[in-house]
């Protein structure tokens, strides 16, 4: 439905249902990890950085999609190749200011992604 037809108030008012919603009634949560640009080591040529330095993990409350594992067998054994969505929501990164980038990491109970992709919608 168009936003033509609600005020701004009344977005507010959704966007902190759902907030609510996502924290007090889903109570899934991920540990976000940023690479700090500024304490790892980049390369000057090759502007990569072999041995990365996080910045301390933040706590973000979040929707998770059920993860995909897959075992992919290779020339030298088994893989197993674990994908996920998580869906945060936009209002608490902007109340705790947070840019979250492709390339750095979450983990999710024992596992820890990297971050491929980004959707804002």
């Amino acid at each position: 439905m168009s936003r033509l037809f609600f005020s701004k108030r009344e977005v507010d008012f959704v966007s902190d249902i759902t907030k609510e919603f996502m924290k007090d009634v889903v109570g899934e949560s991920i540990f976000y990890f940023a690479i700090s640009e500024v304490k790892s080591d980049i390369h000057e040529v090759y502007e990569e950085a072999v041995n990365k330095v996080f910045e301390n993990p933040l706590e973000i409350k979040c929707l998770i999609s059920v993860p995909d594992n897959e075992l992919r067998t290779g020339k030298f054994g088994q893989e197993n190749f674990a994908t996920i969505e998580a869906f945060v929501h936009k209002r608490d990164l902007l109340d705790k200011n947070i840019t979250i980038t492709e390339g750095d990491f979450f983990s999710y109970r024992a596992q820890f992604f990297e971050i491929v992709g980004i959707f804002t919608g």
